[in-house]
């Protein structure tokens, strides 16, 4: 798969490296302070301004809080979040959340159930284990990648009279 970095973000609480890879922007946000809706604006702002900027209406992100920082987010904060995707175009949101922290698996949950009741497609997913956050999400850049490169055109194999 090939990839490069296209940006790298550091504001209150995270920093962010932005990768194209195989055509797709794969956010890797680390968490590095405590952090809330407050801090998770700006953030989500500026890496969605990354995706408009290449076209891209599908976000997909790595999210690390390995380092156990105080990371909170409530329904509603959740449902704001899901109004910014939609009001910047995303139509699907592919994440996975590295985290020892047992109950943030339910918030997870709770976030993907919110974002297709919002209609946005994707799939979100938490695992203490980063080695399985990444097989995730570069399945699913691989898996996108392949539907837009193999998407026959309508016309393929039809002649006209």
């Amino acid at each position: 798969m090939s990839s490069k970095v296209i940006a790298t973000l550091s504001v209150p609480g995270f920093e962010v490296e932005s990768w194209l890879m195989n055509g797709e922007i794969l956010h890797r946000i680390r968490i590095v302070g405590r952090v809330g809706l407050k801090e998770r604006l700006p953030m989500y702002q500026s890496t969605l301004e990354i995706n408009r900027a290449h076209g891209k209406m599908t976000y997909f992100c790595v999210l690390d809080n390995q380092d156990r920082h105080e990371n909170t987010m409530s329904f509603e904060d959740i449902k704001q979040l899901d109004q910014m995707l939609l009001e910047n175009g995303v139509t699907e949101f592919f994440g996975a959340t590295i985290t020892t922290d047992v109950a943030y698996a339910s918030l997870v949950s709770l976030a993907d159930a919110s974002s297709k009741a919002a209609d946005i497609g994707g799939e979100l997913m938490a695992t203490s284990v980063p080695a399985e956050a990444e097989v995730f999400i570069l399945e699913k850049i691989a898996a996108h990648a392949s539907c837009s490169i193999s998407a026959p055109s309508p016309n393929d194999g039809k002649t006209s009279a």
